[in-house]
């Protein structure tokens, strides 16, 4: 268990200093932010109530194209550096390793996931409490996080 660890704090580590984690993180908030405005728009347009999932179900969508820009390079990367040779000697499993670097992607996923919750608290800053369904909302955030 604690070399699963060691290899999720290295992984999580390697997201924040990856170019490719950040333009990953980029590309799927702004795409989120533009479904979230252009069906806050639409709603408000044909005085609908608003509905808190839909960005949530969007990012499970953008997550479909996304998700193997971050989860392709978790071996691929540590054979460019040539720190695979040195990972698979060190004294784990490989089911440890990848079951590490699984936890890594799904840690990384999450933080993005959890930056859309600021979504439904516009929402309810917009409209009054009971207009917004909270059920639907957190449904969905948690299937999302499943994906």
């Amino acid at each position: 268990m604690r070399s699963i660890w060691i290899v999720f704090k290295r992984e999580m580590a390697q997201y924040f200093v990856s170019p490719i984690a950040y333009l990953v993180a980029f590309a799927v908030l702004v795409l989120v932010a533009l479904f979230f405005n252009s069906d806050l728009e639409g709603r408000v347009s044909n005085s609908l109530a608003p509905n808190g999932a839909v960005v949530q179900a969007d990012f499970a969508f953008l997550m479909v194209f996304f998700a193997p820009l971050l989860t392709m390079r978790l071996l691929a990367e540590e054979a460019r550096e040539g720190t695979l040779e040195l990972m698979l000697t060190l004294p784990l499993r490989d089911a440890e390793l990848v079951l590490g670097k699984f936890l890594g992607a799904w840690g990384y996923y999450t933080l993005l996931l959890g930056t859309t919750l600021i979504y439904p608290v516009i929402l309810l800053n917009l409209t009054t409490w009971r207009d917004v369904p909270l059920k639907p909302i957190l449904d969905v955030g948690r299937s999302s996080r499943l994906i």
